[in-house]
């Protein structure tokens, strides 16, 4: 065991000690550890939610703010607009389950995908949607919309439940695996998918199964802003428009949540994109 780690087993061992100096002195000595923490701790068998570390939690959290934060100002930095949204995305899971945590999303979209292909070895990018939405079940997170877990694609992958835009994601990247062209659009007050064919593209409600809209209902939902809106959906969604849309929907569920913190923190990773 190297002294780094000695010296945070005898740390974690004078957490218990109930001397008001000896606590301040232990509390001093985690803050001025280093971004490190974490992921000395998890070498030595320690996880964020353990019971033992409760004392220090705080500290952990922010050195995950201050480790993301730097994270993402390397990642929009990524010219390939694919890579920086897998990057990104890959940035948020570690956020949420720790730094050490390995999220193998581009393996994950990759199985998938093969998957697809193994069932569907003709078919186009509407077979795609009805083989997500459909054969595997993703689906809209209804009962819990506002758990910033949704936005989380490691957790959309596993429980197949996610937000409008997490859903989209998902149908985006695996169809670039596949070779389809799937595109974002931010239709107001919600996020849909255009999925593309030869030279037109369909509009896809991933949070509602793979729900294709037609014009006919375009039209309802848009009500008397039916052109504005559909000049809107015409745009190009860039990587960067969706980044801050996935940043705008977290600290909005931390703002619900009372989590001020991590609201502010979303807030501020928005306007460094």
């Amino acid at each position: 065991m190297s002294s780094e780690h000695n010296k945070l087993v005898s740390l974690l061992d004078l957490l218990d000690d109930e001397t008001e100096e000896v606590k301040k002195e232990v509390m001093f000595a985690f803050e001025n550890y280093g971004l490190m923490l974490e992921n000395d701790l998890s070498e030595l068998g320690y996880f964020l939610s353990d019971f033992k570390l409760n004392p220090i939690k705080e500290i952990l959290e922010k050195n995950r703010r201050m480790w993301l934060k730097l994270q993402w100002s390397k990642v929009i930095l990524i010219e390939d607009e694919f890579l920086q949204l897998e990057r990104a995305l890959e940035l948020l899971i570690k956020f949420d389950y720790g730094i050490v945590y390995n999220p193998n999303l581009e393996e994950r979209i990759r199985q998938l995908s093969f998957k697809y292909l193994n069932e569907n070895s003709d078919g186009n990018v509407l077979d795609l949607a009805n083989f997500l939405f459909i054969a595997e079940g993703y689906e809209g997170c209804k009962e819990d919309y506002y758990n910033p877990l949704n936005s989380n694609l490691d957790y959309v992958l596993t429980y197949k439940k996610g937000l409008p835009i997490s859903l989209t994601i998902l149908f985006m990247l695996t169809a670039k695996k596949i070779g389809f062209h799937v595109e974002g659009c931010r239709f107001p007050g919600h996020f849909l998918a255009k999925a593309f064919v030869n030279d037109s593209f369909l509009l896809i409600d991933c949070f509602n199964r793979g729900k294709i809209i037609s014009d006919k209902e375009l039209r309802v939902m848009a009500d008397e802003s039916y052109e504005p809106i559909l000049s809107l959906i015409k745009e190009k969604t860039t990587i960067r428009m969706i980044l801050i849309r996935i940043l705008s929907n977290l600290y909005k569920a931390y703002e619900l949540k009372g989590d001020i913190k991590n609201k502010e923190f979303f807030e501020e990773l928005a306007l460094m994109i």
